[in-house]
């Protein structure tokens, strides 16, 4: 006890994702923040939270869909988005949410 320190609430502000940064901090923000405040981005004006995701090898310029299946690029490498939640939605495998929500190859996110 004598060695503890006092760690600051982090806010929810603070899981919002930069796509501007490497592929492994981006991973380790969405694992890191896991399940709270959990990691986010805007797309269309609604948040989307981050559950799961991998790295994968791909590039692309930072912050936009590399595919059709929710892969973003990150500064190095991209991020597959294995699990997502829309604000005021239930969490989805990407698969089934993509059934519903269409972001397309090419469109950025912030």
């Amino acid at each position: 006890h004598s060695q503890a320190t006092y760690a600051k609430k982090i806010l929810k502000k603070e899981g919002k994702i930069n796509w501007k940064e490497n592929a492994k901090k981006v991973l380790a923000k969405i694992n890191g923040l896991n399940p709270n405040p959990g990691a986010w981005f805007i797309f269309n004006n609604e948040r989307y939270k981050v559950w799961k995701a991998k790295i994968v090898n791909e590039n692309s310029d930072a912050g936009k869909t590399i595919d059709d299946k929710l892969t973003i690029a990150c500064n190095e490498q991209s991020i597959k988005i294995i699990e997502i939640q829309k604000e005021g939605k239930s969490r989805q495998l990407t698969d089934k949410f993509l059934l519903g929500n269409k972001i397309k190859k090419g469109e950025s996110i912030t």
